[in-house]
Parts: structure tokens; C-alpha cells; sequence
């Protein structure tokens, strides 16, 4: 499975010493999702577990991945590493735009929101406005 996103969290106090990973992966040749975690004591080995019973779609991943990273930042852990890519990046924005358009969740006028929203000069912002026009113009015409 491909790590398109992690975050490792850490709690040191009260005599404790303590990790807490957790990873959004995509399950191979599905658009499907699992939120992956481990933990324990920092040096030892660490216990290992899926949040995700069976793969999901993307927003829902999302959703269990950043619930339970706040779940854990409330018990006291601090973000020690977060790692993603610029292509991680693009290909989460794409599966998440393709979800809306399967629901029918953004019409015209949104795409033209996030198309203005992403005018900027910047490498990034430049590719996602230019997969916004091109899906806009696949699903209303140019």
C-alpha cells in the first residue's frame, strides 16, 4: 500500500515516554482508503492496528485520519513529524474532487470559487487550478 500522508505524535510526562503513528494509505488497484496506527513506548516495539474495518472512500479516511489525530493532540501528544508530497498532495485533491463530482456536490459556480481561489503564480496552486479548469470543462463544457 502506498503512504500518501502520516503523522507521528509523541507524549513525554508524567513518567511516560510514548509514540502514536498514524497513516493514510490507498489500498492498490481500488479508489479505496485505510487509516492505519501504532504505538507505544518510544524504543520499544510498537503496537500496530487498522481504524479502517475495510477500505473506505477517501473523505471518509480523511475524516477517521484527522479525528484521531485530534483525538490525540486533546490527550496531550504534540506532532512530532507530519510527511506528505507535493504529488501526494495531487493525488488526494484529485480523488477528493472526483468523490464530489460522483455525489454531484459542486456545481459551475463552485468550480469557478476554487479555480479563482487557486490564482496564484505558485508551481502548486498553478496544477490544481489547471485540473479544476479541465474537469469543470469535462463535466459542464468549455
Amino acid at each position: 500500500m502506498e503512504i500518501l500522508e502520516s503523522t507521528s505524535l509523541w507524549f513525554y510526562g508524567s513518567g511516560s515516554d510514548k509514540v502514536y503513528n498514524v497513516e493514510l494509505k490507498k489500498v492498490p488497484l481500488e479508489n479505496k482508503w485505510e487509516v492505519a496506527y501504532e504505538y507505544g513506548r518510544r524504543g520499544s516495539m510498537l503496537k500496530a492496528g487498522i481504524k479502517t474495518e475495510s477500505p473506505v472512500s477517501y473523505t471518509s479516511a480523511r475524516s477517521i485520519y484527522n479525528k484521531l489525530i485530534e483525538s490525540k493532540k486533546n490527550k496531550g501528544y504534540d506532532i512530532s513529524i507530519h510527511r506528505t508530497s507535493s504529488h501526494q498532495r495531487y493525488e488526494l485533491f484529485i480523488n477528493f474532487l472526483n468523490e464530489l463530482f460522483e455525489k454531484n456536490h459542486v456545481n459551475k459556480n463552485e468550480f469557478d470559487t476554487l479555480e479563482a481561489m487557486l490564482a496564484s503564480s505558485d508551481p502548486e496552486s498553478m496544477y490544481m487550478a489547471e485540473v479544476i479548469i479541465t474537469t469543470k470543462d469535462q463535466k459542464y463544457g468549455s
